[in-house]
């Protein structure tokens, strides 16, 4: 594909039909009673068996409006678990392959196409898993947090191995690419059923049961990743990883306040040893408008682009930020969708962007605003106005068949004195950044 500017950007989307069904099975994706469906939830299960996930919704509106047709595909192969453990460790991931078989035993209705063969797994790593009873079983649950919002569920190790698949695959792109073009060409990679930046490395939070964007970034050998990461959420176990990082700049702008997950996220936490100043926290409060929102994204990130020279964006769109969202209360409307994707795409003009989900539990919405992300980056323009007609066609009735998300009208507590403060505060941490950093240090 050739741009206006006459670069050579190619882009890619990653999927398969099993990765799909993986990713599918993510509870986070599943949230139905939650979901402003009306009438149209009993008209479509009228012809189906089930209301889809958020993937499958996502997935079939980018196909719908054609954007498909132009990007290359890539579609990831299941990892080993030993590939996990880039990151995770290896106690983590021996809990998930234990629960997610414990679950399976007390199942009568394993799908074989989930299920993660013994042959899959070498004799040291499945040593012990079938002496587990219920009562150890629990106590690891306990241990790795796998409860409550990270609960453990059907499918769940194949999941897990599918991200880390699709970290492979997209770090293979992206090194070779790095290696073998020219200085006017680009890439941007588009995976939305990543984002999970709440893993830690030994314990699942927040939906997120392993950290795609940190396994990816350890996944792209030497090269300077500046994370953007606009989830309304904070992205504290991205920042947890990278802490002691000089490679990885992570800048995250998320609401912060009494009573919001994950309660972290101050602007004081700006990186330790070799990572001091390369952790960024824009901390934001209820009410976002799409006017400040832009402001403060536009002010940041160009500065961070400029002082941190970064070879790869990894940008964090979790779709939990947009109006009528019901884990978020701001007013963004898909105009700030659009705006990101632009700048990124035509103001920072990274060697490489890859872009990946996040949140997003008001599914319509979240579809909408994945297939404006994808449209922008692939057409350079806004979606057409009607929601075109396909598999989940009826459930858009509930947006009136509109590509439209409208922003919010609630008072927006971010005043003019606590932008400038939190801006000017964010640019001189970006100042206080060594000019150059060693970009072979982890």
């Amino acid at each position: 594909m050739k741009d206006n500017d006459n670069d050579y950007h190619t882009i890619k989307y990653v999927h398969s039909e099993r990765y799909l069904n993986a990713c599918s099975k993510l509870p986070a994706y599943n949230r139905h009673s939650e979901q402003p469906y009306g009438s149209a939830a009993n008209l479509i299960q009228e012809e189906i068996d089930e209301l889809p996930s958020r993937s499958e919704l996502v997935h079939s509106l980018i196909e719908a409006f054609g954007i498909l047709e132009k990007v290359e595909s890539i579609e990831p192969e299941k990892a080993l678990m030993k590939d996990l453990q880039i990151y995770h460790s290896k106690e983590y991931v021996h809990a998930l392959y234990k629960i997610d078989k414990s679950l399976k035993a007390r199942s009568s209705l394993g799908d074989k196409e989930e299920d993660m063969s013994d042959e899959e797994v070498s004799s040291d790593e499945s040593s012990n898993s079938d002496n587990d009873d219920a009562t150890d079983i629990e106590e690891l649950k306990k241990q790795f947090g796998l409860v409550d919002d990270a609960h453990d569920f059907k499918g769940m190790f194949n999941y897990a191995l599918y991200i880390g698949g699709s970290c492979n695959a997209i770090a293979k792109e992206v090194n070779h690419f790095l290696k073998s073009s020219s200085s006017e060409e680009r890439l941007t990679i588009l995976n939305f059923e990543g984002g999970r930046h709440h893993a830690r490395k030994s314990r699942a939070a927040g939906f997120c049961y392993v950290n795609d964007v940190v396994m990816l970034s350890l996944l792209i050998k030497r090269r300077k990743i500046l994370c953007i990461d606009i989830d309304i959420h904070h992205g504290d176990g991205t920042e947890e990883a990278f802490f002691s990082s000089e490679r990885v700049f992570t800048v995250s702008f998320h609401q912060f306040g009494p009573g919001l997950y994950p309660g972290t996220g101050t602007t004081d936490n700006n990186g330790t040893g070799r990572g001091k100043y390369h952790n960024l926290n824009v901390p934001l409060k209820e009410g976002l408008s799409d006017k400040n929102f832009e402001r403060i994204f536009t002010s940041v990130i160009a500065k961070s682009f400029e002082k941190f020279e970064p070879e790869v964006v990894i940008l964090v769109m979790g779709a939990d930020n947009l109006n009528g969202d019901p884990l978020g209360t701001w007013n963004l409307s898909l105009e700030s969708f659009e705006y990101v994707t632009n700048f990124v795409k035509n103001e920072l003009k990274s060697k490489v962007t890859i872009i990946v989900g996040g949140g997003g539990y008001n599914y319509i919405h979240t579809a909408i605003a994945y297939a404006t992300v994808s449209n922008m980056m692939v057409n350079n323009c806004k979606l057409p106005e009607l929601i075109p007609e396909h598999s989940f066609f009826e459930l858009y009735k509930s947006v009136g068949f509109s590509s439209n998300v409208n922003h919010g009208v609630k008072r927006d507590e971010n005043t003019e004195q606590y932008l400038k403060e939190i801006e000017q505060q964010s640019i001189k941490q970006i100042d206080n950044i060594p000019p150059k950093s060693n970009a072979a240090q982890i």
